[in-house]
């Protein structure tokens, strides 16, 4: 509209002539009209006319290929080395080493020498056997059945670590008392990493106090503590070199545990090789307890004390010979007719008993239940008191003046008895909860027993029975 009417004023105005220095008149003429632009349809304020033409559309992305199945994928470098081993229904970790033909392992985890069972981090699962042994270390090298892919053993470090240094435990927190139903749980704790620290150095062994020169520590504590079957666990640093092995926790060292370094397990896979299979299939126990026996005839309560040894073959039967001492008395009480019995029962047993070890819980759990059957033989004394207050008036009025008198007497029996044992025990480790059934085949009623034991391991004793090595 501004347009048209800007065209429509200049037609009616006339134009203006210029003064010249030489005064002319003004023209009369009129200057010509300007052409009258033709209106311009109103435009899009958001469109520039001389703008550039719009780009053409981006092509679109490549599709995102699909994450590979998990057979394909490639575990981490630790958990292709990483091993978890079961052996005689004990459970442990280990390290794969020697090219994939071989784990080293805790010793006393294998130490029966059977076959154990042994899967990696990756999934590989076969059976090793013991081909070379470090008694001052704990460790055994196991050869493989079926060797893992060369590439996945572990790479050792040759440098000892130092204090502070942060390490990764992988199997610290293993699957011990998980059942069949938790094997998914099982797994995912089997070879699952955890952080660590180096808090000392071994300074030495024996009455040494300092290491000879050039030599490395052998063993150093970490700031966590193996719990049961984290024991073999691998331990590796930031570059994802092999730097040690977990062995066990330290007694009362505020949740520190000791681990070997990675030069023991580099000097036992340069070890020659066993010229026969490894067994340790029979050893010896020790133990002592203490105890609660009853008797039924003569109805008596005792506190017993008993020291045996264990003789473990073929890792599953136990025969335990024993040697037990029994003490044991009756509350005083008074009779009806007024007297009061004193009684003493004292006896030396001995006997053995045969059992059969089945693990609870859990695979890997150090709890058993042992059924026993066993037979008992000993002398046995019971000592009867007796304190009555009896009359001397026999017949006599009592008002004449009788006295009464304190009549005493003591009877003894004394017998040698044996019959069978028949129980039950619960252990955890080192400890036993049993109970044992006396009972004489002769002569049921007057001499069946009852017992409630706890015992103590104690030092174990070298038997050679057995041993190949």
């Amino acid at each position: 509209m501004r347009v048209l009417l800007l065209a429509a004023l200049l037609a009616t105005t006339p134009a203006v002539a210029d003064e010249s220095s030489d005064e002319e008149a003004p023209s009369t003429e009129e200057a010509p009209a300007e052409p009258v632009p033709e209106p311009v349809p109103d435009e899009d304020p958001g469109e520039d006319p001389e703008a550039a033409p719009d780009p053409p559309p981006a092509p679109e992305p490549p599709p995102v290929p699909a994450p590979a199945p998990a057979a394909e994928r490639t575990p981490p470098p630790h958990l292709q080395s990483t091993a978890r081993i079961v052996a005689s229904g004990r459970v442990s970790g280990a390290i794969l080493v020697d090219e994939g033909r071989s784990i080293v392992a805790p010793l006393a985890t294998v130490q029966i020498g059977w076959p154990a069972f042994v899967t990696l981090g990756e999934g590989h699962s076969t059976r090793a056997r013991i081909v070379a042994v470090d008694h001052y270390e704990g460790l055994a090298l196991m050869a493989l059945d079926e060797a893992a892919p060369a590439g996945h053993a572990a790479v050792i470090r040759t440098s000892p670590p130092g204090v502070g240094e942060d390490l990764t435990i992988v199997g610290h927190g293993g699957s011990v008392g998980l059942g069949e139903g938790n094997l998914q749980l099982r797994g995912m704790l089997t070879f699952s990493p955890l952080s660590t620290k180096v808090s000392a150095l071994e300074a030495g062994f024996g009455e040494e106090t300092d290491l000879a020169p050039g030599e490395r520590p052998r063993r150093f504590l970490v700031d966590r503590s193996p719990g049961e079957g984290d024991e073999g666990a691998p331990l590796f640093d930031a570059d994802g070199r092999f730097a040690g092995l977990l062995l066990e926790a330290v007694e009362g060292g505020g949740g520190r545990g000791v681990a070997v370094d990675a030069a023991a397990v580099a000097d036992l896979v340069a070890e020659p090789r066993l010229e026969k299979p490894y067994t340790r299939a029979h050893h010896l126990q020790s133990w002592a307890g203490i105890g609660i026996a009853a008797h039924n005839r003569p109805s008596h309560l005792g506190a017993t004390l008993s020291y045996g040894l264990r003789g473990v073959f073929l890792d599953q039967i136990r025969i335990e010979p024993f040697i037990e001492v029994v003490l044991g008395t009756r509350a005083p009480f008074i009779d009806d007719d007024g007297s009061r019995p004193r009684d003493f029962w004292w006896s030396i047993e001995t006997g053995a008993s045969f059992g059969w070890r089945i693990p609870m819980f859990g695979e890997g759990a150090r709890n058993y239940i042992v059924p026993t059957l066993g037979f008992r033989a000993g002398w046995n004394r019971f000592e009867h008191k007796n304190e009555e207050l009896v009359s001397d008036c026999g017949d006599a009025d009592a008002a004449s003046g009788c006295a009464f008198i304190i009549d005493r007497t003591i009877d003894q029996e004394r017998s040698f008895r044996a019959g069978f044992d028949l129980g039950i025990d619960i252990r955890h480790g080192p400890v036993r909860v049993g109970y044992r059934f006396f009972l004489d085949p002769t002569n049921v009623n007057p001499h069946a027993m009852h017992r409630l034991l706890v015992t103590f391991d104690g030092a174990g004793i070298p038997l050679r029975a057995g041993d190949s090595n």
